[in-house]
């Protein structure tokens, strides 16, 4: 393939660069200021600014668009159009022309804000991951005000409030997200691991309890209320819960490991080792596994019982 003598340009660094003039066989190269290569601007001083404001000026454009032709904006929908859309923009090379200076950051991030703000709900969301506290609780009070009966609001503005230690009225919001669906067990289960977190273990395995109930397919709602049931030493509900969430997931270690460790505590020492040596067949380094099935085996032995390993 020819190089085209024409479109070659000498870009100068440093200072105290002599400029010296260069050519290619008999054409001489001209100087530029900034150069672009695979879509990255690149100027003399070695400023990223003008890669910067590319970036969000093309970034800005695309999210437009998606708000003009996009009729309904739910995370479901707007998530996967920003990531396929509008991130690439934002990470392609960013290893070389990564902003350093807080203009340059401000500007980028506010093409992330202007994102957020095309799905109801996510901006609050953002703001809690980064810890700002007051602006998601704004954020919640504005969403609860406009439509008062938004379960997701109330489950997650019941955290924010647990969070900042006003545990009385987080326990109201759980309550009222149980009242407004009954029949969702994930409004259970968040409250259940509120009174978890409170210590209330009785109350909170009775909400896990009905969430397992009603969301009897889901594994990790099973698995999560026999955790809860274990914790308040109702172990023999604990071992049903267990049993159901090995069975939705048979080829999960830890399901099989924690319902070979509630059928040990409660006397089923020859179905724990089998549920142990499950559990290795999947995981044969599993340390924990391997530490229970070492006190299982003594424990049978001193009682006179045949183990696997004999």
């Amino acid at each position: 393939m020819k190089f085209s003598k024409v479109k070659g340009w000498i870009l100068d660094f440093s200072q105290n660069n002599p400029l010296q003039l260069y050519r290619l066989g008999e054409e001489w190269l001209e100087r530029g200021p900034l150069e672009k290569d695979l879509g990255e601007l690149v100027i003399n001083c070695l400023n990223m600014s003008q890669q910067c404001a590319q970036v969000a000026k093309k970034t800005k454009g695309i999210l437009t668009c998606i708000k003009n032709s996009v009729a309904i904006r739910t995370r479901e929908m707007i998530v996967p159009l920003y990531s396929a859309l509008v991130r690439l923009h934002l990470e392609c090379c960013v290893q070389f022309w990564a902003p350093h200076s807080r203009k340059d950051m401000e500007m980028l991030e506010h093409v992330q804000r202007k994102a957020t703000e095309l799905v109801k709900g996510l901006e609050r969301e953002a703001y809690m991951r980064m810890s700002r506290l007051p602006e998601a609780e704004h954020w919640y009070v504005e969403s609860l005000r406009s439509k008062s009966d938004h379960i997701p609001a109330h489950l997650t503005y019941g955290k924010l409030l647990a969070l900042t230690g006003r545990k009385s009225e987080a326990e109201k919001y759980f309550m009222k997200a149980i009242q407004l669906d009954p029949t969702k067990g994930n409004c259970y289960m968040h409250y259940g691991q509120f009174l978890l977190e409170e210590s209330r273990l009785i109350e909170a395995a009775e909400m896990a309890k009905k969430a397992a109930e009603l969301d009897n397919m889901e594994f990790d709602v099973v698995f999560n209320a026999a955790h809860m049931l274990r914790q308040a030493s109702l172990n023999e509900e604990a071992e049903k819960y267990y049993e159901m969430a090995a069975g939705l997931r048979p080829n999960y270690p830890a399901a099989l490991m924690n319902l070979g460790a509630i059928l040990h505590l409660n006397g089923k020492l020859k179905e724990a080792e089998e549920n142990y040596l499950l559990a290795l067949q999947l995981k044969p380094d599993d340390v924990i596994t391997q530490s229970n099935l070492r006190k299982l085996w003594n424990i049978m032995e001193k009682q006179g019982l045949k183990t696997s390993k004999t």
